[in-house]
This record gives C-alpha cells, structure tokens and sequence, in this order.
C-alpha cells in the first residue's frame, strides 16, 4: 500500500511517500522538505501570521501532488509544536483543508516522542535507546526497549523559541538579562530530563 506523510514543523514542513508492504517493511518512493518557518513569531504571540499560513498551504498542497504523482492511496499530515500554541489553530486547520484537501491532525508532545522514538528504534534496530529530538519548537525525548516506548517526554523548549527568548543582537542591557534567565530556566527543565532519561 502507497502512504504519504506530511509533517508540519516549526521550521520546515517535510514530506515522504513510501510503498509499504508491512509494518516494518517499505520502499521510500520520495521525500522532500520546505522551510516555512511557521514557528518564527508565532511561539511568541500564539497566532500564526496570515503570511506563514499561506506558505504552509503552498507547501502541503504541492505535497499533496507529489504524493497523488507517485500513487498514495492516503495522506496523513501531522502538526506539532508550533500549531500545538497557536490560538488560531482551528483555522490554520480549516483553511489547509479547504484549500488543499488535506485533514491534518494536531498532535502532543507525548505521541510525537512515542513517534520519534518508534522511527529511531525502527532505523537503528536496538534493544534500547534514548532518543532525544530537538525541533523548532520543543524537544521530546523517548526511551525505548525492544522496540517499545518505556518512558515519554516532551518540552516547550526548542532551536526557534529559544532564539526568540534570546533575542540575539538586541541591544538592551536589561533585556538581555531577562531573556538569558529565561533561557537558563529552560536549560534546568532539559537538565530534569537527562535525570529522567538515566531512571
């Protein structure tokens, strides 16, 4: 059976199309990737701006050729951290299905690292692992053994938050200050999750 999934991140929207005989057994048939950059100021105010939404649709509609071109018999489109904040949501939703046919689904922080962790614990083929995935807008971490998901976790703590609570270049002393303690907070919560990683 002909899958294609679409995955639509903080930073980039990707895409891949497999030929899947079993569960653990597909042929890649196309990939590709798109910086969006969905995340940049919507982490910030919670609204995705007019703008990053019609890139979005551009993206998820070519995809959606891409798959049709190469024999998909379903689409799956997944949202994670950045739509997960968003207040508008619901219409980024609407208007990505109107416009391209496309349902996506929002999905948490928990079964993205449930996710992730399956993809790693497929592709490296080890007893146990922990995996740790930093994206635009959070990082999840999975510990897995035989394959299964043991321990699940996932932070609001990710490359382009930690940019915007940065603010690199500003030149207000006081500022900076703030948004270093900021980030400092956020290094405490990724400490908390190697020690949970090690139980």
């Amino acid at each position: 059976m002909k899958l294609a999934a679409i995955d639509i991140g903080s930073n980039s929207i990707k895409t891949i199309v497999v030929d899947a005989v079993s569960a653990k057994s597909f042929t890649v048939l196309a990939r590709d990737k798109e910086s969006v950059r969905l995340g940049h100021g919507t982490l910030a105010n919670h609204q995705l701006s007019p703008e990053a939404i019609a890139r979005a649709v551009d993206t998820i509609r070519r995809f959606r050729q891409l798959a049709e071109s190469r024999g998909a018999e379903k689409i799956y489109a997944v949202a994670t951290a950045t739509v997960r904040a968003s207040d508008n949501a619901n219409e980024f939703i609407e208007i990505v299905e109107r416009e391209t046919g496309v349902h996506i689904e929002i999905i948490s922080g928990i079964e993205e690292a449930r996710i992730i962790g399956l993809a790693a614990a497929h592709s490296l083929k080890s007893d146990s692992l922990i995996n740790i995935d930093i994206g635009g807008g959070s990082t999840e971490l999975s510990v897995m053994q035989n394959g299964l998901p043991v321990k699940l976790f996932s932070m609001k703590l990710g490359a382009v938050g930690l940019r915007n609570r940065a603010r690199v270049g500003t030149s207000d002393t006081r500022t900076r200050r703030t948004s270093m303690a900021r980030c400092k907070r956020h290094e405490r919560h990724d400490s908390f999750a190697r020690n949970f990683a090690r139980k």
